[in-house]
């Protein structure tokens, strides 16, 4: 006689599918919203040379600003524009008005997130570009979750981008963020209580900083005008 598995039995295993199920489950992206704004006159304006100005960030991440300036770079490169790339900019304010000139921009990119018309003159004219590309890392957050603890890890960035020209002048702006989400974990427990010496360990389903860094700068860089064709001959 054949046996049919009872309700007591057939329990376990499909729990056991489940948690299989979630372990093997991609990361989520959580929902995301991009402001943007373009001044209406920027595409006749000419523009050809962007300099890029270091991000600032609010606790001096070096690695958050790298990060965000390399995918930054990658996003943007193919828009036209000759770039002056982040060292140049600020060796050359550096240069002009020492590490002071470079914090006070630092300072103003973290209270207002752009240079204004006092700044921005000077920025233009010792990185020899029209326009300068500068912003602020509002968030660069990695939450694991350990084995004793119960959450859901996480990956979170958060970013706000302005470009000025040489009067300090907006002409485009974006701020947004990307999110990425585990499955929600359950602290471990033994025969012992909950499993103690065990340390968080980074999601493999979660996506790196960089990549939702790229993955949020792609959006915006398909959002940013791209150079203007020269006007042709008669």
């Amino acid at each position: 006689m054949r046996h049919h598995p009872t309700a007591r039995t057939a329990a376990p295993l499909v729990a056991l599918i489940a948690a299989l199920a979630l372990a093997a489950a991609p990361a989520r992206a959580a929902s995301n919203t991009d402001l943007f704004w373009q001044a209406p006159d920027l595409a006749a304006r000419g523009i050809t040379a962007i300099a890029l100005l270091p991000l600032a960030t609010y606790d001096g991440n070096a690695t958050a600003r790298v990060t965000a300036q390399g995918a930054l770079e990658q996003a943007f490169h193919a828009k036209g524009y000759r770039w002056v790339t982040w060292t140049t900019t600020n060796d050359a304010i550096v240069s002009a008005g020492g590490d002071s000139l470079a914090k006070a921009v630092s300072h103003a990119l973290l209270q207002q997130g752009r240079l204004d018309s006092l700044q921005a003159p000077l920025v233009s004219r010792v990185a020899g570009a029209r326009a300068v590309l500068c912003g602020r890392i509002d968030r660069y957050e990695r939450v694991d979750v350990a084995p004793l603890d119960s959450g859901t890890p996480s990956v979170s960035v958060q970013l706000h981008l302005a470009l000025v020209d040489s009067t300090g002048t907006l002409l485009w702006s974006a701020s947004g963020s990307e999110t990425a989400e585990g499955q929600y974990h359950e602290a471990v427990q033994t025969s012992h209580g909950l499993e103690s010496s065990a340390s968080a360990a980074p999601d493999p389903t979660l996506p790196s900083e960089r990549d939702l860094l790229l993955r949020l700068l792609t959006r915006w860089a398909a959002r940013f005008p791209a150079r203007a064709a020269p006007a042709a001959a008669n």
